[in-house]
């Protein structure tokens, strides 16, 4: 059911992926061959209805997933009991400041920051090797970047290729 559980994910299936939920609300907790929770997945395609289907079905999450749609009680309470996960890696090389950032989830952001996360962290992954500001300007996320400024992230850091 995993698979079919990706596949609603990635064809934007909303009602597929509540159907599957409600018979295995565990579901909403795997992850993917890649490592990546379905939350995640679901959080990158930009589909706020998966999202919350996904959430209602009320899934542990990391702290990625805390980050990426903003759940900062969480996200505090993973980073205060282990505070190492504020600089830790995802499956796909970003660190949760990376994923805050890129979704625009400034208050997750500032969490992280405050909690001694890497403002200048280079992602570790082959293609991108981009930094939270990178993460908030290609996301569009203004105030994400006005903060990071104010936590000194180098504003003249360069991803891949120069950019």
């Amino acid at each position: 059911m995993t698979g079919e559980l990706f596949g609603a994910i990635g064809e934007g299936d909303v009602e597929r992926l509540r159907e599957l939920l409600d018979v295995r609300p565990d579901l909403a907790a795997a992850r993917n061959d890649e490592g990546l929770s379905a939350v995640l997945c679901a959080t990158y395609r930009g589909a706020d209805e998966l999202v919350a289907a996904l959430l209602d079905a009320n899934p542990a999450l990391d702290v990625f997933d805390a980050a990426a749609v903003g759940r900062t009680r969480g996200l505090a309470e993973l980073v205060d009991a282990e505070p190492s996960l504020a600089s830790a890696w995802s499956a796909d090389g970003f660190t949760a400041l990376h994923l805050a950032a890129y979704f625009g989830q400034r208050d997750a952001a500032e969490l992280l920051l405050d909690r001694g996360a890497d403002v200048n962290a280079v992602a570790r992954n082959e293609s991108l090797q981009l930094t939270p500001l990178h993460s908030a300007a290609a996301g569009g996320h203004s105030s994400v970047v006005e903060l990071l400024v104010e936590y000194r992230a180098d504003v003249n850091a360069r991803q891949r290729g120069g950019v």
